[in-house]
């Protein structure tokens, strides 16, 4: 992987590799990032450098960066796009650097994330926090820490200060002596716990949304339909630009406080939300992707042909198979490529020993998805 002066990744300075032809060729202050092939492992690479005397990026080397300490852990401060919390200031301190993968994939604009994210996961219980308690029968309370809060239930309290600064799965008992398992709460979890106005997606459709829809870091998406933004979370997390349209403005502030409380001021940049019908057209164009949670997505399909970039993916979901039909004749044109319906079923076991069974009780139809491929 040839780099830059700057050791940058430049898509069109890369050598075609033909069959056994390759070009080596290095330009002046070029350097050439190698990675691990077959079954080497990464002190095999290094034993074969030294071994062979071959001279080392100086990106690897520790030296003074400039960086500020959060929760336990270094960030580096290397540009503009790294947001200081108020107080924070950069002090110079020699470490060693690695691009965090979300940046690499996506040319920028992700500084520093992946390491927050992580941070924040591993330090303990704060102020702030989300922590989601099961009790002895695994009912599920999410709940905020707050100073001189407390949590109730029937069956006592719990300070809210006596989880701060303990790590998660850490157990503790209300007043009555019943105990509660703290954790952060997955995204699933929040999905199914979080204040809501409109009927969510459930986790077992997000999933598979994103996979069919190929959401990943960069994608422009159009969302239509935002209700009580557990799909605007999902497409974030997974890297999205989104452009969301709502009709009702209570669900719209319901959409950006749920989004923000979870995943936090950072991921408002790539969230612009819209009070807008959808129904009456798209304002964007050259998008990769329009995803529709609306009772009639067949509207939609002429402006998404207007808007959806060559190659670009219409994905609706829909709770009515006669639903489904009006929109599959939408998509019935030369226009569109590979128009498939589906569902998703969600089905437990229950195991216990050598004694196996599904449970009785599982999650079927919630809605169906469709997805086509714009051609232009």
């Amino acid at each position: 992987s040839f780099r830059s002066t700057q050791h940058r990744w430049d898509p069109k300075a890369q050598r075609p590799e033909l069959w056994s032809l390759y070009n080596a060729h290095k330009h002046k202050g070029e350097s050439i990032r190698v990675f691990p092939i077959s079954n080497w492992t990464e002190l095999d690479i290094w034993q074969y450098i030294y071994l062979e005397n071959i001279p080392i990026v100086p990106l690897y080397f520790a030296k003074e960066r400039p960086v500020v300490e959060r929760d336990g852990a270094l960030l580096m401060v290397d540009d503009e796009r790294f947001r200081l919390e108020p107080d924070e200031v950069p002090v110079m301190r020699k470490i060693r650097f690695r691009e965090e993968v979300g940046r690499a994939r996506t040319g920028g604009g992700r500084t520093g994330v992946g390491a927050q994210q992580r941070s924040a996961m591993n330090r303990l219980l704060a102020y702030g926090d989300k922590v989601l308690l099961l009790d002895n029968k695994q009912r599920r309370y999410l709940i905020t820490l707050a100073e001189g809060a407390e949590f109730h239930t029937h069956a006592g309290l719990v300070p809210h200060a006596d989880f701060v600064g303990q790590p998660e799965g850490v157990v503790l008992k209300s007043t009555k002596g019943a105990a509660y398992t703290a954790l952060r709460p997955t995204l699933e979890d929040f999905v199914l716990e979080m204040p809501r106005g409109a009927q969510v997606i459930y986790p077992k459709d997000l999933a598979p949304i994103c996979m069919i829809a190929d959401i990943g870091p960069g994608v422009r998406v159009l969302e239509s339909g935002v209700g009580s933004g557990a799909l605007s979370m999902t497409m974030l997390r997974y890297g999205a630009d989104i452009i969301g349209y709502e009709i009702r403005e209570d669900f719209l502030n319901r959409a950006h406080n749920n989004v923000r409380s979870f995943l936090g001021d950072e991921v408002l940049d790539r969230y612009n939300l819209q009070l807008r019908d959808c129904y009456e057209g798209i304002e964007e164009r050259d998008l990769d992707r329009v995803v529709l949670d609306l009772p009639e997505p067949w509207h939609v399909v002429p402006h998404a042909m207007e808007s959806l970039r060559p190659g670009g993916i219409l994905i609706s979901y829909l709770p009515s198979i006669i639903q489904v039909s009006q929109l599959r004749v939408a998509l019935a044109s030369k226009s569109w490529n590979g128009t498939r319906s589906l569902e998703v079923l969600h089905r437990g076991w229950y195991v216990e020993g050598n004694a196996v069974r599904p449970d009785h009780r599982m999650v079927a139809h919630t809605g169906f998805l469709t997805v086509s491929r714009f051609l232009g």
